[in-house]
C-alpha cells in the first residue's frame, strides 16, 4: 500500500500520530518515504494542553523515521472542538517545539 501512497505524489502527507507516540510513522522510514510528512503532534479531542517538551520529544522521536528536513509539525487534525484558549496554548507549545527541533538538528 504504501507504493500507491508514494505514487500519489502529494507534498504533505499528514498523519494522526500522536496516540501512537510516533510509532505509526515507523512505516515511513521501512519504505524509505520520499515526501514530507506532517505527524499529528497533539490530540486536538483533548482539552488537555501537551507542554513544548512533549511535543519536542515527539518530534525526536519523529525525526527517527522520517528525515528533519521532510518533517513538518502540525496537530492531529483541525481545532474546530477547542476553545480559542485551549488552540491558542496547543500551538504556541507546538511553535516553540517547532524552534527548538530546528535549533537541533540545524535546519
Amino acid at each position: 500500500m504504501m507504493d500507491a501512497i508514494i505514487r500519489m505524489d502529494a507534498d504533505v502527507y499528514s498523519i494522526e500520530a500522536s496516540k501512537s507516540h510516533m510509532n505509526l510513522l515507523e512505516i515511513f522510514a521501512k519504505n524509505n518515504f520520499p515526501n514530507m510528512v506532517g505527524p499529528g503532534l497533539f490530540d486536538v479531542h483533548s482539552d488537555r494542553i501537551p507542554t513544548k517538551d512533549e511535543m519536542l520529544g515527539y518530534l525526536k522521536k519523529a525525526c527517527t523515521f522520517v528525515k528533519p528536513e521532510l518533517l513538518w509539525t502540525m496537530p492531529d487534525c483541525g481545532l474546530k472542538t477547542r476553545t480559542w484558549d485551549e488552540c491558542q496554548k496547543k500551538l504556541s507549545n507546538l511553535q516553540e517545539a517547532a524552534f527548538a527541533i530546528r535549533k537541533e538538528v540545524s535546519l
